[in-house]
């Protein structure tokens, strides 16, 4: 009974880490990138980096000789730094867009990023559930 609720605690801790260090980046990143600047040499890159390696590490998940409890431990650990990488990214990939608009209303075009990005999250979850049932 302890050990599935153990289990049960890091499922929870997995779905709600990505969410909320998210936050954690939206608030840090985005205090940086104001700081030291927005550039992609700059702060931007450096966080579009972070996601590309946080990624990485998750999808490369050790299978060896790790219980399956350290696996999610691990993989848990990789969520946490991917979230902070995405919450990092949404506002700042916004105020660049809107910074670099070479058209004459910079708000239609952050209006159509924020749509874009919410139709991106939906498909990406369709497109997991329908992984899921073909598994």
């Amino acid at each position: 009974m302890a050990r599935w609720r153990a289990q049960v605690w890091l499922h929870q801790a997995i779905k709600a880490g990505a969410n909320i260090d998210a936050v954690v980046g939206q608030l840090g990143l985005c205090y940086l990138a104001d700081a030291l600047g927005r550039k992609a040499i700059s702060v931007y890159g450096k966080e579009l980096m972070f996601i590309i390696v946080a990624m990485t590490l998750t999808l490369a998940t050790p299978t060896g000789k790790l219980s399956p409890d350290a696996r999610l431990i691990y993989l848990g650990a990789m969520c946490i730094f991917l979230g902070i990488g995405i919450g990092g990214g949404y506002p700042m990939e916004s105020t660049i867009m809107s910074d670099r608009a070479v058209i004459r209303k910079p708000g239609a075009l952050l209006g159509f990023i924020c749509r874009i990005q919410g139709r991106g999250s939906l498909v990406g979850s369709v497109i997991t559930m329908l992984v899921l049932l073909a598994h």
